[in-house]
């Protein structure tokens, strides 16, 4: 069987995530041709998928792969091949079934796999500002640092630092805080509770403390709540260290193209 993952370049590092995982070929952006199956890891170019539909229409059978905000970008279910599809998170299966399409969750695994160590002495937050700052909420981090002064605060974007540059990220953090108006399974907020970090997002993750994006009195709540603590979260590491595997992702796949 030949089997593909295809993405465009703003996805390639999930796009080269699957591919890793899968175990197949990966195309960035270029025509597949034949093949069995095509993962197709994010729908980015709206509102009618002329390349993505182009470059994949030779494939036998395609899997779409949801991943965020190009769920919200959705206009039309109608302009939709016939494929498998499914997201990133339960939120983005509900966002997709308002809009004419019915999905399964099955969450991406997480690249990086970080050890559980004790909490840093000096209290750090750690803010995920993804590839737009301002619409990762870098004006509430900043209202964060002003209203606690006496806690550090970073603010770190995607690709910025190598994995072992992260693993001294999350060692030295004692909160994780991602705040954003759409998103998938917030894969580095699950690397920092496999690490036993408290969390804190704006859409349901287990273990992990919902807030409003904009509600800047309930942030500083919920980091003072977190600050408390003296150790890891360990049931929150036991959690994430099973559901951010590879396996767990390839069952959860598994299930859902057996159950077509």
């Amino acid at each position: 069987m030949r089997g593909v993952v295809y993405c465009l370049p703003g996805m390639r590092y999930f796009g080269e995530l699957a591919s890793q995982v899968l175990g197949y070929e990966l195309m960035v952006g270029g025509y597949v041709g034949d093949c069995d199956v095509c993962h197709i890891v994010g729908m980015y170019d709206p509102p009618n998928y002329d390349k993505t539909l182009s470059d994949t229409a030779r494939a036998k059978r395609r899997v779409i792969h949801w991943c965020g905000s190009d769920v919200s970008a959705l206009q039309d279910a109608f302009v939709l091949p016939e494929a498998i599809h499914v997201a990133d998170s339960e939120g983005l299966v509900r966002e997709l079934h308002d809009k004419g399409v019915d999905a399964s969750c099955v969450m991406w695994p997480t690249r990086n796999h970080f050890p559980v160590t004790d909490l840093p002495e000096t209290p750090r937050i750690a803010c995920y500002l993804g590839s737009d700052p301002i619409r990762y909420g870098s004006d509430m981090l900043q209202a964060l640092a002003k209203a606690m002064p006496e806690v550090d605060a970073i603010g770190y974007m995607f690709g910025q630092y190598t994995p072992d540059e992260m693993a001294e990220l999350v060692a030295s953090s004692s909160i994780y805080v991602r705040l954003t108006a759409h998103d998938g399974s917030a894969a580095s907020a699950r690397e920092f509770m496999e690490a036993g970090r408290r969390v804190i997002v704006t859409h349901e993750l287990e273990y992990a403390k919902r807030i409003r994006r904009d509600d800047l009195t309930a942030l500083i709540v919920a980091v003072k709540q977190a600050l408390k603590a003296k150790e890891p979260d360990y049931d929150a590491a036991a959690y994430w260290y099973a559901e951010n595997t590879a396996e767990r992702f390839l069952r959860d796949l598994k299930g859902v193209l057996d159950g077509e």
